[in-house]
């Protein structure tokens, strides 16, 4: 297994890893809630939690 350094998340493929490295652990959070000041990486797990949690 491959381990990211960043997390300990483990990953059975190095292609796998590389992408969590460069996807997830390598982006800092880019959109922040208005509500809740909670921070996301992408712009749907955003939306996705304003839907859910400030309806």
């Amino acid at each position: 297994p491959f381990t990211c350094y960043k997390c300990g998340k483990r990953y059975q493929w190095t292609d796998s890893l590389s992408r969590h490295l460069r996807e997830v652990c390598g982006v800092s959070p880019k959109y922040s809630c208005s509500i809740c000041y909670t921070k996301f990486r992408r712009k749907h797990y955003l939306l996705r939690h304003q839907r859910n949690f400030h309806k």
